[in-house]
């Protein structure tokens, strides 16, 4: 039986009308007719030449390059590559992180008719081969020798790799002719303009809407990565339905600092700033962000959830170290004006006259304090994705004047599927359908989408493909949803992520995580219970917060391990525990907990480079931890 039929093809609940959606589909297709990243490109690099289109910051100060000099460094990347023997349809790997040469890298693949492979830089030498020689990459670009090393290490595993490029560092191999520097290669194009021009003209203009523009390979949370391939016109058709949405002016401000390997950073930093005619900051590196957002001042931010977590954390503890019991006072009055308002306004209820002015003198007095603290006095819009967020944490930043809209999609859908429109917010969930796509929810709740922009399929895996999108075009993503009456979606959790307790009892674990990390002083929460007659939880800390608790009752000379076992913290856990179980079911309820000693990272492995938690890892790593807690009597 196919994956079309029987049980998967059974829809209870769809999220908009489908005449409706099917017009929009068809005007977003005549919209993007004939359209590919490279035309997309060069329109912008036309139309607004000598206006900045990245900045990096080199010795003090933002250094801009134009649209102009944007399309003349990416004509002088793709005659490099096209000098080393680039042919279309081939593929390039690219290693690196977020950075105005990865941008250029990126475009000048693309506008050679190749097809980029990203990959994560914390990924080890035997998963970068893997990545590499199944995509059959002829070409790498590496941010630095330090990462360069990797491919050396694995030379032998990627033979068809020619030529290694590095944006940084290419002097620390003398002599090696596997290695070129990316000044030498862009030195290497420039001189051929005069004479290669034309060639390059028709490279680009070759190019299809239905080539293959990038593999991405999912950096996954279980299992080996799968190469989701993506078309022109697919990107395109995306960026078009992302556009019609929020509507970014020409000039806007944004930031990058996550992976570019991500396919969130991509639709950001690349093609939706090329798409908006939008500026781009690159932030050097994660913890330069605070400083970078403060300098930028962005109109447009997204951020990952534990970015916003962190900044959430780092407001209330601002506000509970004023040493002004006046000045604190006002800040909590001026709080709770914006929360009563925001509970108005969820609920479908007006705003008082009353306490509408007094909203706008809590925004005057301290909102806007708060907003430029964070360098986001200036957004237009902000959002939030890639995994679940706590709506205390979204109600938080909608009281103090920045509305965040959960955006949700998957790679295999270039990540637009839905999003909290700014004029239609509705907090806890993850907002309603781009326009041209459908949302639907199969028999079992699992979330279906379909459109103009759902991928290609799994590079070299057609049976994964057919389980994945069905023979009606739906994309089944393995989350499980709820669509209300009005469209609205909520994510109640990843499919195989369920807890089924020995008491056959269904139940959702990031519900329950997102609660334990809204609570004090705990950092990252895993959830387990699968078969097992209970719930227990995973904690890790955060350092920062610990260390003024610890401050604040005189246990500053603990060392680190007497703290986490101090029976003063273990108490303070016990209540922010207690705290999340008053608010479920008893079945829910996390009957014991372990404290771990130290958090979790991308390095470490536990999380994602997108910040998201790694289930199968976690488990292995803290195997008896979780045994000795269903051992404990």
């Amino acid at each position: 039986m196919g994956p079309s039929e029987g049980s998967r093809h059974i829809h209870v609940t769809a999220a908009a009308h489908p005449e409706r959606v099917r017009r929009e589909q068809e005007d977003i297709a005549r919209a993007v007719a004939g359209q590919t990243i490279c035309s997309l490109f060069q329109e912008q690099v036309v139309k607004h030449g000598d206006h900045p289109a990245l900045l990096t910051k080199r010795d003090g100060a933002w250094t801009p390059v134009t649209w102009r000099q944007y399309g003349e460094r990416v004509r002088a990347a793709a005659l490099g590559l096209m000098d080393l023997g680039l042919q279309p349809g081939q593929a390039v790997a690219l290693l690196s992180g977020t950075r105005e040469e990865y941008n250029v890298a990126d475009l000048g693949v693309t506008h050679a008719g190749g097809i980029t492979v990203t990959l994560y830089q914390t990924l080890a030498p035997a998963q970068v081969a893997y990545i590499v020689d199944h995509s059959e990459a002829v070409l790498a670009f590496v941010e630095s020798a330090a990462q360069a090393e990797k491919f050396v290490r694995i030379r032998g595993e990627i033979p068809r790799v020619r030529k290694l490029i590095l944006f940084e560092g290419a002097e620390a191999f003398p002599g090696e002719s596997w290695v070129l520097g990316f000044d030498a290669l862009l030195a290497r194009g420039a001189a051929l303009t005069r004479s290669a021009g034309a060639a390059f003209e028709a490279r680009w203009r070759a190019v299809a809407p239905d080539q293959l523009v990038t593999i991405i390979y999912t950096s996954g949370t279980t299992g080996p990565p799968k190469g989701v391939m993506l078309a022109h016109g697919q990107v395109c058709r995306a960026q078009e339905s992302s556009h019609r949405r929020l509507h970014p002016e020409p000039g806007g401000r944004s930031i990058g600092y996550l992976p570019m390997a991500h396919l969130a950073e991509r639709n950001l930093s690349l093609w939706g700033a090329i798409r908006a005619a939008r500026t781009i900051h690159f932030c050097p590196a994660i913890d330069r962000l605070g400083e970078t957002l403060t300098e930028v001042r962005p109109t447009l931010f997204f951020g990952v959830p534990r970015v916003w977590e962190k900044m959430h954390a780092a407001l209330l503890a601002g506000i509970e170290a004023e040493p002004d019991p006046a000045r604190k006072a006002a800040v909590r009055q001026a709080l709770e004006v914006g929360q009563r308002a925001v509970a108005l306004e969820q609920a479908g209820q007006l705003v008082p006259a009353d306490l509408a002015e007094a909203r706008r003198r809590a925004d005057a007095a301290v909102f806007h304090r708060l907003r430029e603290r964070l360098g986001l006095d200036e957004v237009r819009i902000a959002a939030s994705g890639a995994a679940p967020i706590a709506a205390e944490v979204l109600r938080f930043f909608h009281t103090i004047g920045i509305p965040i809209l959960e955006v949700y999609g998957q790679t295999e859908g270039c990540a637009v599927g839905t999003i909290v429109r700014p004029d239609r917010i509705k907090i806890g969930t993850v907002g309603l359908a781009y326009p041209g796509v459908e949302v639907r929810l199969a028999e079992d709740g699992e979330i279906l989408v379909r459109a103009g922009h759902v991928f290609a399929g799994y590079y070299k895996d057609p049976d994964l493909t057919r389980e994945t999108v069905d023979a009606d075009g739906w994309l089944h993503s393995g989350d499980i949803g709820r669509l209300d009456a009005d469209g609205f979606l909520t994510i109640v959790d990843r499919k195989k992520d369920i807890i089924i307790t020995a008491g056959d009892k269904n139940i959702a674990p990031s519900n329950l995580e997102n609660a334990l990390k809204h609570r004090p002083l705990i950092s990252q929460a895993m959830v387990l219970g699968d078969r097992r007659p209970y719930l227990v939880a995973l904690l890790t800390l955060d350092e920062a917060a610990v260390g003024q608790w610890a401050e604040a009752r005189g246990l500053v000379d603990e060392d680190r391990a007497a703290l986490l076992t101090h029976p003063a913290l273990r108490a303070e856990l016990q209540r922010s525990v207690d705290a999340v179980n008053a608010e479920v079911s008893r079945v829910e309820q996390i009957k014991r907990f372990a404290v771990l000693a130290r958090d979790w990272s991308p390095d470490t492995g536990e999380l994602t480079p997108t910040l998201k938690v790694r289930r199968t890892v976690v488990l292995e790593k803290y195997a008896s931890e979780v045994d000795a807690l269903y051992a404990e009597r």
